[in-house]
């Protein structure tokens, strides 16, 4: 069920509250993980110089 659901419910279901936690901390680790080793990727193959500019770009 859903959070609201499980939160509300007659009978709280504390452990199914605490996967429900559990999971969203997970999926936004492995997106903000997959967004820095993007980060991290795009950088690699940039020269310095175009590093700033980005950096520049991002600041704006």
């Amino acid at each position: 069920g859903s959070m609201h659901d499980l939160l509300w419910a007659e009978d709280i279901d504390q452990k199914g509250l605490e996967r429900l936690r559990k999971d969203g901390v997970d999926l936004f680790d492995r997106m903000t993980e997959f967004g820095l080793n993007h980060m991290i990727s795009v950088a690699q193959v940039l020269t310095p110089e175009q590093r700033v500019a980005v950096h520049d770009l991002a600041a704006e």
